[in-house]
């Protein structure tokens, strides 16, 4: 028998390639409708302000899109950004927190290369300190005590939050996309 000459494999390989071919196109045409309406973009906004919201600071979602690393990916298209680094995420949470004990205390000095004597992870610290009581405040002194005081430590355990977090943020962006 010759492979040319059976039907009805050609038409069940015809079909997978439709197939194949839809799917793609219909791929394609969903991300386009994501990129037009900034649904990836708010679905983060929305994952992060619940990330970093707490009833004592509900300000802070609203801080950290306002910091000048974050603002910054909006400024590069006006669009708020649809993906942030979990790198990213970590330094500029970590400046947010510390950037108010910098601005009360700038008795503490500066090198002869302008950089503030103190180091960051005692100016994060403080600022933990300064927040109002809350979930938020407990959840970042725990991983100020599991770091053993090592800043890289610290931003470790902050970049595998937010990492674990945005796993099951993907999860139902996934969702909410098939149900479409």
């Amino acid at each position: 028998m010759n492979f040319a000459d059976n039907n009805i494999l050609l038409i069940l390989i015809s079909l997978a390639f439709i197939y194949a071919m839809l799917s793609i196109l219909v791929s394609i045409i969903v991300e386009w409708l994501n990129y037009m309406t900034k649904e990836r973009a708010k679905h983060l906004k929305n994952s992060i302000y619940n990330l970093l919201g707490d009833k004592a600071d509900n300000e802070m979602g609203k801080k950290f899109y306002d910091h000048i690393m974050i603002n910054g990916l909006q400024c590069l298209r006006n669009r708020l950004p649809a993906y942030i680094s979990s790198g990213m995420f970590s330094e500029a949470l970590v400046d947010i927190i510390a950037q108010p004990t910098q601005k009360d205390n700038p008795a503490s000095g500066v090198d002869e290369n302008q950089k503030p004597i103190k180091q960051m992870m005692v100016r994060f610290e403080e600022g933990v300190a300064a927040m109002k009581e809350g979930e938020f405040k407990n959840l970042l002194q725990s991983f100020i005590d599991k770091s053993g005081q090592d800043y890289k430590q610290l931003k470790a355990q902050l970049e595998n939050w937010y990492n674990d977090y945005m796993e099951r943020v993907s999860g139902s962006y996934k969702l909410n996309q098939r149900k479409k």
